[in-house]
């Protein structure tokens, strides 16, 4: 239905999916909660680290030592 619409457009959009989380949360609680979801799909092994060190901006030897900090 159009749930299922609005979930695709969603998703086939980058800066449609910003502007939604934008309007749904505060930046910093959208940043945070995209940042948990990237180190839960690590530790489960769902995304490799360079896959991880992609979606955070970040280096790889970065995303390696936040996790040796946990």
């Amino acid at each position: 239905g159009n749930l299922t619409s609005f979930y695709k457009k969603t998703n086939s959009s980058q800066d449609f999916k910003n502007y939604v989380d934008r309007s749904r949360f505060c930046q910093e609680e959208a940043e945070s909660g995209f940042t948990s979801m990237v180190y839960r799909a690590l530790s489960s092994e769902i995304i490799s680290t360079s896959k991880a060190a992609f979606l955070l901006g970040d280096s790889v030897n970065n995303v390696v030592n936040h996790i040796s900090m946990l």
